[in-house]
């Protein structure tokens, strides 16, 4: 869901910590939920920018943050 949930709202801006900045905060705390799920902690007290940071580092993590955002990005251009 945590994908998915990237997929929608990512936008490629330059700078990958501040793509939560358009959402609201229902958005936010939808993303803090399944984010606190993939990492097995309470996510809810983080900022915007730590938790775009910590969805971006994970999926780098995960291998699979540059295919996303081809992805995003190829959907944009349509």
């Amino acid at each position: 869901m945590l994908k998915t949930m990237f997929r929608e709202h990512y936008r490629p801006n330059g700078s990958d910590n501040a793509w939560t900045s358009h959402l609201t905060e229902r958005q936010m705390n939808d993303i803090r939920l399944h984010l606190s799920w993939e990492l097995g902690m309470d996510t809810f007290e983080w900022g915007r920018e730590k938790v775009a940071e910590s969805i971006v580092n994970r999926f780098k993590k995960l291998g699979v943050f540059l295919f996303l955002k081809h992805v995003v990005v190829t959907d944009l251009a349509r």
